[in-house]
């Protein structure tokens, strides 16, 4: 809770902020900010829910996949098959770095619900994922 503290925000607050989860309707007190509630009806939170599932599941074991077809058959290990190994291993990061976390604030936009340390190391880390790929993608295009 010191986190919280450092933002000036009660234990109450926080609980109030949450309330909309466990409430028939949408309209959870407000809580000073304006943002107690997230932006999307549940209905659409929860088909956003549902492709974000299906995407991590099917990317997941995509890539994966890939990384044993690379690694376990001989014939596969060649410059560009590691490129695309790279680029999977890149992608994977992605998935399971930035999505959850995106999940998560669509779901509960206010408050920041990670901590301290998160908040100031997520932005890092999903530019750093991203660029992985990026630069992945752009080694495997000039190959």
């Amino acid at each position: 809770m010191e986190y919280l503290e450092t933002l000036n925000l009660s234990e109450a607050s926080l609980n109030a902020s949450l309330a909309w989860l466990f409430e028939d309707g949408w309209g959870a007190a407000d809580d000073g900010w304006g943002t107690a509630a997230p932006f999307l009806p549940r209905a659409d939170l929860l088909a956003v829910s549902a492709v974000y599932g299906v995407v991590f599941l099917v990317g997941v074991v995509g890539n994966i996949a890939v990384g044993v077809s690379v690694c376990g058959v001989k014939e596969l290990r060649t410059a560009t098959n590691f490129f695309l190994l790279n680029l999977s291993v890149a992608d994977l990061l992605v998935l399971l770095v930035c999505m959850p976390i995106s999940l998560l604030e669509t779901w509960v936009p206010f408050p920041w619900l990670l901590g301290e340390a998160l908040c100031k190391l997520t932005p890092f880390f999903e530019v750093l994922v991203f660029q992985a790929s990026i630069l992945t993608m752009i080694a495997v295009s000039l190959s």
